[in-house]
């Protein structure tokens, strides 16, 4: 019996994401706002599922989740549009971090935790999720560049989320702060990601080429994106960068050969890529993305706990501090088109990142930590209901260029 409850519950759950989906495609309402809320009433409102048997497999789930939507959103991205958007991005990034964990550190203060723990609660909440930020983008028309800010903002500041939040810890538990060595732990993170991600792309364009040309199997090519990802951590690099840095380099496989060819030719005829991805092997990584959605913020909503007021009120103030931080971000992005400009500033919402520093804090014993996990789940589902309604808000209330084209289909 317990079996067939599970696959009914299964089935369902899929079901659910895609009738979600379809309502996204067709009024604009975020398919992310319906699958909390599905979490939030299987999980705190009548209790029919208990997070806590999943618990142990979740760091594994939110890893892989993480890796793969970043390497199948990077489908969504072109080189040009990548590289044009890199210092921006920069820009963007920094800017939005600093001031998020300004305002998350003043919200928990006024509450009088102590400034450590403040400061920690900010580190933790400074960064937008890339959970999120993936998935949505594909539905929204908005301009290459726009696309590449965001996304890569997203992944760098999971990355500053985690390194800062992790010495917040040692300075608290420890009592030692190096502010040297925390720079240094950042650029390597960076740089072994992004060297490891454009070699590991180059790498898998010659394999295919050369070796499986005739005959690909997609999930040989999932076994390889999760080994860059296990390799790049290994070696002290942030391994969702690469894979990101990896789907890029796939993405724009056949610009890249061509380069190659008319290079070794040497510029004296014209030269013809080869894309290494079929539409059909894209459409199946869209699927497994939309699975792979679903049951996170599924799962995101079960974690949710309505007991602790003063948590959810500490989490509401935090949650609109961050949105009106997230508006003066238009400021950094003055350049984009006003429909882009409008999306930049709706996206901020949080997830992945937070949701498994917020374990760590409870592991390492740190003072509140109870308190700031809850703060934290409370933050993640909050911020991405908010954003959501902003993002619809946005796209009814402004409308793209007509120059802009539609973004990619996704599977699902």
């Amino acid at each position: 019996m317990a079996v067939l409850t599970i696959l009914a519950g299964l089935s369902f759950i899929i079901f659910f994401g895609f009738l979600a989906e379809f309502i996204f495609k067709k009024t604009g309402l975020p398919d992310v706002l319906f699958l909390i809320a599905v979490g939030i009433f299987a999980g705190p409102v009548f209790h029919l599922l208990d997070p806590g048997p999943l618990e142990p497999f979740a760091p594994v789930f939110t890893a892989f989740a993480l890796l793969f939507l970043l390497f199948e959103g990077a489908f969504n991205l072109e080189l040009r549009s990548f590289a044009r958007g890199l210092g921006k991005t920069f820009a963007v990034t920094l800017s939005n971090f600093c001031l998020s964990v300004i305002a998350v550190t003043a919200v928990l203060l006024l509450f009088r935790l102590p400034p450590l723990v403040s400061l920690l609660g900010g580190f933790i909440l400074g960064g937008i999720s890339s959970a999120y930020v993936v998935p949505v983008l594909k539905r929204i028309p908005v301009k290459g560049e726009t696309a590449s800010i965001i996304t890569l903002e997203a992944a760098m500041t999971d990355v500053l989320c985690i390194v800062t939040a992790l010495a917040a810890v040692e300075l608290i538990t420890l009592q030692t702060f190096d502010a040297g060595a925390i720079l240094t732990h950042m650029a390597s993170l960076f740089l072994v990601a992004g060297v490891i991600g454009v070699i590991a792309g180059l790498l898998w364009i010659v394999l295919v080429l050369r070796i499986f040309r005739e005959q690909k199997s997609y999930m040989v090519t999932i076994a390889y994106v999760t080994m860059v990802y296990v390799v790049t951590e290994f070696l002290n690099g942030n391994g969702a960068i690469a894979t990101l840095f990896l789907g890029l380099m796939l993405k724009n496989s056949w610009e890249i050969t061509s380069f190659a060819k008319s290079l070794v030719q040497g510029g004296t005829q014209p030269s013809y890529g080869v894309a290494v991805t079929t539409p059909s092997e894209e459409f199946f990584y869209g699927e497994l993305s939309f699975l792979l959605k679903t049951f996170f913020f599924i799962f995101v909503g079960l974690l949710v706990d309505f007991s602790d007021l003063r948590a959810l009120l500490v989490s509401l103030f935090i949650t609109l501090a961050l949105f009106g931080t997230r508006l003066l971000s238009g400021i950094v992005v003055y350049h984009l088109p006003v429909f882009d400009r409008r999306i930049v500033q709706a996206i901020f919402a949080r997830g992945l990142a937070a949701a498994a520093i917020a374990q760590i804090l409870i592991i390492r014993e740190v003072p509140f930590a109870m308190l700031l996990v809850r703060v934290v789940y409370g933050v993640i589902v909050m911020s991405i209901a908010m954003s959501s309604v902003a993002v619809f808000l946005v796209q009814r209330r402004w409308k793209p260029e007509a120059s802009v084209s539609p973004p990619i289909p996704a599977g699902g």
